[in-house]
């Protein structure tokens, strides 16, 4: 995106990259993180991708309504690697 000029582009991308990051090292302290925290961290991974593709595509994450994801907690990084395996072999031409 740099070596092409789209400046926007490439901000954008590192400003997600960097939050990215940044929700990936403060999960990793913890054994355990709230939904909520996981769903943003998927979802700012799946912008950042988006980003990277000639062609976006549309996503949609699907939480029930009477849940409350501040209540819920997983292990952290535990959806991100089914996204990511998916987006790689889901989208192979």
């Amino acid at each position: 995106m740099i070596l092409n000029n789209e400046n926007e582009k490439s901000l954008l991308y590192l400003s997600k990259f960097s939050k990215l990051l940044r929700i990936t090292l403060e999960n990793s302290r913890d054994k355990i993180v709230p939904l909520h925290q996981e769903l943003e961290a998927v979802n700012n991974y799946l912008e950042l991708q988006n980003l990277e593709v000639s062609q976006s595509y549309q996503y949609t994450i699907l939480v029930d309504e009477n849940m409350d994801t501040s209540l819920f907690e997983i292990p952290p990084m535990l959806i991100q690697p089914f996204i990511e395996n998916a987006i790689e072999h889901g989208f192979k031409d």
